[in-house]
């Protein structure tokens, strides 16, 4: 019976799921994890807090708020956590999205964009990415309705990994109409240092959220904590208004201001993926392929042929990679940074799985 679930919902299907390979000797390169462990003072951190977790955290970010500020000069006001920069784009459709509202979104990237806006009842418009694998200013300001009230953009993109540049950038920061919120999800920004995301956001007059992870350079994937930093103190206080309560865990809390404090892991993990992400790509160029441009921590090729046989041959061989599912994308392989032995396993595995 499916009588009390709300019509636009009905067929609503759950994301896919991604059983984790308890074999040993399974590859896991098909979600964008890192391929090393996180600072042993996030570790540490994290054990420490083990014994007092008969208490609720605290609801406010705790000692993670201030260590943000310090990290990227954002007042503490203007900050957020939750679990994971997912459930920050999800509270963030939350507050702008209704029916009879819109989003504007890129495809491919993140799936979160697209899952709640329907969810909110409101309409997806969708903007392919250039050829490159970046987002594009101008089809995303071309794509903006009446109705619009939010606008997302990823880079470097989920799935693709290109990195919009800084004109790009700056060209939807001062056209997206000041009444849109407009959203910049930089869930792989540590793997593309030095960009002046916040430097650029000056320009803007208009509402803006800056999402990111400590999922990815920071390797604490499996704690859930992302963070957003908002262009004022009202934006950030709708999110924390409708974030559930006590959601972020002590252990997540301390290991994320741990991370913070570590610098020189952080760019130690951050050197191994450029050099990974290297090494893949000029494996794909070896097997005749052309990988798209990526700052990210993975590389995606179009493979020329239907990429769904390939993921399962390779998963077959114990190695796990992604094919893309977006409609015209179906070609595409994307293999997450290993660990230089892993990447050529990797690679030898879809050189073997190849027709």
């Amino acid at each position: 019976m499916t009588a009390w679930i709300a019509p636009l919902l009905r067929d609503l299907k759950a994301p896919m799921a991604h059983p984790r390979p308890y074999d040993p000797n399974t590859l896991a390169l098909n979600l964008n994890e890192s391929p090393l462990p996180p600072s042993p003072r996030a570790i540490a951190a994290a054990t420490a807090t083990i014994a007092g977790v008969n208490r609720y955290p605290p609801t406010d970010g705790g000692d993670l708020i201030a260590a943000l500020a310090a990290h990227t000069g954002v007042p503490a006001s203007r900050i957020a956590v939750a679990v994971g920069s997912d459930m920050i784009l999800h509270l963030l459709c939350m507050a702008a999205l209704a029916p009879g509202r819109s989003a504007v979104l890129p495809f491919p990237s993140f799936p979160r964009y697209g899952i709640s806006t329907r969810i909110f009842g409101a309409t997806a418009h969708l903007v392919e990415v250039s050829p490159d694998g970046v987002n594009d200013p101008q089809r995303l300001l071309a794509a903006i309705t009446p109705d619009t009230s939010i606008v997302f953009c990823c880079t470097p993109n989920g799935n693709t990994g290109g990195a919009m540049s800084e004109q790009a950038l700056l060209q939807l920061i001062r056209q997206v109409p000041d009444d849109i919120m407009l959203v910049i999800d930089e869930a792989y920004a540590e793997f593309n240092p030095g960009f002046p995301t916040l430097a650029l956001l000056a320009e803007r007059r208009g509402p803006w959220a800056v999402t990111r992870t400590f999922s990815k350079a920071y390797a604490l994937a499996g704690l859930r904590v992302g963070y957003v930093l908002c262009s004022d103190d009202g934006v950030a206080e709708i999110l924390r208004a409708l974030r559930p309560i006590f959601e972020m865990t002590q252990p997540s809390l301390a290991a994320a201001t741990a991370a913070l404090g570590d610098p020189e892991h952080l760019a130690m993990m951050v050197e191994t993926v450029a050099q990974g992400r290297a090494q893949l790509d000029r494996g794909f160029r070896a097997l005749g392929f052309e990988p798209l441009p990526s700052a990210a921590n993975f590389v995606t090729a179009d493979l020329g042929m239907p990429a769904g046989p390939i993921v399962q041959a390779m998963a077959q061989a114990g190695v796990l990679v992604r094919g893309l599912a977006d409609p015209g994308y179906e070609r595409h392989l994307r293999i997450t940074v290993g660990l230089p032995e892993q990447n050529d396993r990797a690679l030898a595995a879809l050189q073997a799985a190849l027709p």
